[in-house]
């Protein structure tokens, strides 16, 4: 097995679960400049992944000395050792310990920089993201507003935008920096001893493969409920402040707050199982990681490798499982957050598809879109509010002199408010003119 077999068994990985439809999903809603700052982030993550892939490998000839001091006598140890004039096997350890931790302090320095990266460009993200909504709300036509709960947009605009990047566009970054570093450190691995490599990495994706199968069914149903519930508490809260009023004067308040309590509850019991969820393959990978590396400890002792050689190289793959295993524990929480989030990206992906249609300036007031000057004339007007429902205003002629009082009387349902909206600009009849 080489690097180019791990980079398509990867790849394949990947195409299998769906991964890469989900990454692209969330990509597609960001606006070209956060595509371009996308690119750059993902650059540096590679640049990371190589930092910590080269400081895991430097523990490997520091512990070979360590054990095999005559090493440097041979091999490209001797021709370093020579070329910087080194007198004794204690100051080139010395040296070489000061080396590892001159990388390690950068891999480090490089990781955190990395984070700081991602940070940055997913909150700058969910800014961009809320305010491209709410223009695009605010584009389209008024009967748009009749046909969705106000506290619905609100929610999408605040509270929606900010769980897709602080939670999706999050572990699309965390998967993509997760599977650059575990492809380096394989590689090193691979690179090392393929055969122990294969053993280990086989033990935890077995591992990995079986508890994704198992959860990830259960984190799609509650990303759905999630989205349902967290709707109806907003709407419900909405409602009773909304109109607080007729609650206080109707004596309604405990109707309202067993209408917030039942989506309330589901949300909570929904939000325990996610996390719960999330976290209980991170113990199964830990345990799996140390028998691993138990098994080929046990197995080279059992074919005779000295002591002497075995200790650089279980050091290696300690070290490499000290950096891997975080890494995995991400990789293993982004594809949850991938399945959790369906709900999510499904119902933004609906409403941010309409951004190209928003207005990029839209009015901020001054500006008369239809001036009155001297009449008001509604003519030959009809005004359904569906394609196959009956007219509300049928053939419909009216005229309203400037400076003039009109008022409109009929029973509920007659069109008093779809007539008046009509006339203020805001519906424009399917016949007729304005």
């Amino acid at each position: 097995m080489n690097v180019n077999a791990c980079r398509l068994t990867t790849r394949h990985w990947v195409d299998e679960m769906g991964i890469s439809n989900d990454i692209g999903r969330v990509v597609r809603l960001l606006d070209a400049a956060h595509r371009r700052r996308f690119v750059g982030v993902g650059a540096f993550m590679i640049l990371a992944a190589v930092l910590q892939a080269v400081s895991v490998a430097s523990i490997y000839p520091f512990l070979a000395v360590i054990t095999q001091p005559e090493l440097v006598q041979s091999g490209w140890l001797q021709k370093i050792y020579s070329y910087f004039g080194f007198h004794s096997v204690q100051s080139f350890l010395g040296a070489m310990a000061a080396l590892v931790f001159i990388l390690i302090v950068a891999s480090n320095i490089a990781i955190m920089t990395d984070k700081w990266l991602q940070f940055h460009f997913k909150f700058s993200a969910n800014h961009a993201m809320s305010v491209n909504l709410l223009r695009t709300y605010l584009s389209r036509d008024y009967s748009f507003f009749l046909r969705r709960n106000s506290s619905e947009l609100q929610k999408n605009v605040v509270v929606e935008t900010h769980q897709l990047c602080t939670r999706h566009l999050d572990a699309v970054l965390s998967f993509i920096s997760g599977t650059f570093v575990a492809i380096a450190l394989v590689a090193l691995l691979l690179f090392t001893d393929p055969l122990a490599t294969v053993i280990v990495i086989g033990i935890i994706g077995s591992g990995y493969a079986a508890s994704y199968r198992i959860i990830q069914r259960r984190l799609r149903v509650l990303g759905n409920e999630y989205v349902y519930t967290n709707g109806a508490r907003h709407k419900a809260a909405a409602e009773a402040f909304g109109g607080i009023k007729e609650v206080k004067v109707l004596g309604r308040e405990g109707t309202f707050v067993d209408r917030f309590e039942p989506p309330s509850r589901q949300w909570a019991r929904g939000q325990a199982q996610t996390l719960v969820l999330a976290e209980m393959p991170k113990y199964v990978i830990e345990a799996l990681a140390m028998g691993g590396l138990l098994a080929i400890l046990a197995l080279l002792l059992l074919v005779g490798h000295p002591v002497a050689t075995i200790i650089p190289f279980m050091g290696l793959f300690i070290f490499a499982g000290y950096r891997l295993l975080p890494v995995f524990r991400q990789i293993l929480a982004a594809v949850a957050e991938f399945r959790f989030g369906e709900g999510v990206l499904s119902l933004l992906e609906v409403d941010l598809g309409d951004s190209k249609l928003a207005t990029p300036g839209l009015p901020k007031g001054g500006e008369q879109t239809l001036p009155f000057k001297r009449t008001l004339r509604l003519e030959e007007a009809t005004f359904r509010y569906g394609a196959d429902s009956t007219p509300i205003i049928k053939r419909m002629t009216i005229e309203i002199q400037k400076n003039t009082t009109v008022a409109f009387v009929g029973e509920t349902g007659a069109g008093k408010t779809t007539l008046i909206d009509i006339l203020l600009g805001l519906l424009s009849p399917q016949e007729g003119k304005l």
